[in-house]
């Protein structure tokens, strides 16, 4: 029983010691998106910083805000908590401005 509880540890250890996968270039930035209801729209903020942290702000009668490590997992992305399903990831659409687009959750982002 105690050399499994050894094993236990060490494995348990050497798996929160693994690097988490950086997070692709095109990603790092500052993001907008917008999404009109009706009369109101609702405005999305996401920051991606280089060391891998985030930011996530949603805009609306109330402002919602996440962060922590950013994680990308096949179509999935999230920033602490909140996870968004990637529709597109992001991609050069204006090479004179150097203009990016990804679509998360069907809202467009741009940065």
């Amino acid at each position: 029983m105690k050399h499994l509880i050894t094993i236990t540890s060490i494995v348990i250890f050497l798996f929160s010691c693994q690097k988490s996968e950086p997070i692709p270039e095109t990603y790092i930035g500052t993001w907008h998106g917008k999404e009109k209801i009706y009369l109101t729209s609702k405005l999305y903020t996401i920051t991606t910083e280089m060391n891998g942290e985030a930011t996530y702000k949603k805009e609306t009668y109330i402002i919602v805000n996440s962060s922590g490590k950013v994680k990308i997992n096949g179509d999935e992305l999230r920033i602490g908590k909140s996870k968004f399903s990637i529709d597109q990831a992001p991609m050069l659409i204006d090479t004179v401005n150097n203009t990016y687009e990804m679509i998360l959750d069907s809202i467009v982002y741009t940065r």
